[in-house]
């Protein structure tokens, strides 16, 4: 299977609205097929060659988006344009001496930026808490755990 030609189909599907489209109201809901992009397929062809994703156990997504940037910025030599450059962005850092209060700036260029989740910020805290008393008591009873809670925290609080 060729990358670069199954690259382009999905992005020609994903930018077509091709796959986006509600039913007619005049198709029967037993017969309406949605139509859609494979996620399997595609991580198939991702994955294909690599150890960790080529397995179907769970994933770091952190990991295999840059495992796609690596493997678009390979099978794209050559072109005029890079399409991984959409992502890339020059990260500067801060770093202040506590004693001297001398200041070093670094550069690095990037593809994530990590942003920090304050669990103090969540907005379900109760529910947490509850939660962790829950899944204490099963862990001492032997018991299985509850249904997880997630905690709830504004993007904004993760952007302080």
């Amino acid at each position: 299977v060729d990358f670069n030609t199954q690259m382009a189909k999905l992005g020609y599907g994903l930018l077509s609205g091709q796959y986006s489209k509600p039913p007619v109201k005049s198709e029967l809901i037993e017969q309406y097929q949605p139509q859609e992009i494979s996620p399997r397929m595609f991580k198939a062809l991702v994955g294909k060659d690599h150890p960790e994703f080529s397995s179907n156990r769970q994933q770091d997504a952190q990991e295999f988006f840059l495992h796609v940037i690596n493997l678009v910025e390979r099978n794209s030599s050559g072109l005029v344009e890079n399409p991984t450059d959409v992502f890339r962005f020059l990260m500067e850092e801060r770093i202040q001496c506590c004693q001297s209060k001398k200041v070093r700036y670094t550069q690095r260029v990037d593809y994530l930026m990590q942003l920090p989740v304050p669990i103090e910020a969540a907005t379900n805290k109760d529910e947490l808490m509850a939660f962790e008393m829950k899944r204490r008591e099963a862990e001492v009873g032997r018991k299985p755990p509850p249904e997880p809670v997630r905690a709830r925290i504004p993007f904004s609080a993760c952007l302080q």
